[in-house]
């Protein structure tokens, strides 16, 4: 069950430090052998990019692997279980710090501060013209089995917290455009999402 909406953030495309890439152009200039397994949140926008993207560059074949979520994503990238993959800036930088991961690339138009050298597709040299789908609607969820006082008073919490400066510095810090005006209305902001 959601129960705050958080806002949105930087989408990226990961990839597995073994396989040397360092750059989204990277894969272009030298296609693998194999088809890349591609890591893939179930739903998301991310996924049709994905799929103009390979038919505007058909070297490079891909096998689509979903998953419940971008964190489900970052996981099986971390873990060898696929060998790039699409999820949040947010989640990304810091396993990327840890030399985890590597972020070929932001899937937006301009840069994110979160992740301030990685590039975007088109600062690549990449020419696609399906490049601003790059953002991730981030919400925090509970278990509808979850005391529902309980999760109340942690929604009224984070809702009072999320005015102080020191949220709004944290929001600005990982790039996340958190909206005050739709945070305690999660579920408007899905029933939107499902019409596109």
């Amino acid at each position: 069950v959601p129960i705050v909406n958080l806002g949105v953030a930087p989408t990226v495309i990961v990839a597995n430090p073994t396989l040397g890439y360092k750059s989204l152009a990277d894969i272009i200039k030298s296609p693998p052998t194999k088809p890349l397994t591609v890591g893939v949140p179930v739903g998301s926008a991310q996924v049709y990019w994905l799929r103009e993207f390979v038919k505007v560059y058909p070297q490079i074949k891909i096998i689509e692997v979903p998953f419940k979520s971008g964190g489900d994503v970052l996981v099986n990238v971390i873990g060898g279980h696929v060998d790039i993959g699409i999820g949040s800036a947010i989640g990304a930088a810091s396993f990327a710090a840890e030399n985890k991961l590597v972020i070929l690339t932001t899937l937006s138009t301009q840069k994110s501060s979160l992740i301030p050298g990685i590039t975007t597709p088109r600062e690549q040299g990449i020419k696609f013209e399906h490049d601003t789908v790059g953002f991730a609607q981030l919400m925090i969820w509970a278990s509808p089995a979850s005391d529902k006082g309980a999760v109340e008073s942690f929604r009224h919490r984070f809702l009072a917290w999320s005015k102080t400066q020191e949220a709004q510095n944290l929001f600005n810090r990982i790039d996340l455009s958190f909206d005050s005006r739709t945070a305690d209305k999660p579920e408007i902001v899905i029933k939107k999402l499902l019409k596109r």
